[in-house]
């Protein structure tokens, strides 16, 4: 799934999920994802990172050091990201604020204007394929009830 980002700009997805849309990965809690205009990273602390590297559809995976800010600020800059988007129905005051604590002084954060929920209704030939086949195998089983 392509986004509309500019090259300056990047997603911070937070939701569950969303997350899972976007790498396969559903991990409760402390995994999240930033989709830049051509690559996705997965943040995760040393615990899931190793796994969710290993689900995650092409994501980059980082480990999230608690002693320092530096993975946040270090993969914004590599990207030049001035703009950081973020799910405005997903986030907490404190989050947002951490947010913009972790990117201050190299990006901006603003809520994002993608409806996500319109953005996952839309389903690709694969996933229709899938949903046709739970449909049959589900239809078998509830028949044999």
């Amino acid at each position: 799934m392509k986004l509309p980002l500019k090259t300056s700009e990047a997603l911070l997805i937070t939701s569950r999920p969303n997350v899972f849309y976007f790498s396969g990965i559903d991990i409760a809690g402390g995994v999240f994802l930033l989709v830049t205009g051509n690559k996705k990273y997965i943040f995760s602390d040393t615990r899931f990172i190793k796994e969710a590297a290993r689900i995650g559809k092409e994501c980059v995976p980082i480990a999230i050091k608690k002693e320092s800010d530096a993975w946040w600020r270090k993969t914004l800059a590599k990207h030049r990201v001035k703009t950081v988007y973020f799910e405005p129905h997903d986030i907490t005051y404190a989050a947002l604020k951490r947010w913009r604590r972790l990117s201050r002084g190299v990006a901006r954060v603003a809520p994002s204007k993608i409806n996500f929920r319109e953005l996952r209704s839309v389903k690709r030939d694969d996933e229709l394929a899938k949903i046709k086949k739970a449909i049959f195998f589900t239809e078998i089983i509830m028949g044999e009830l």
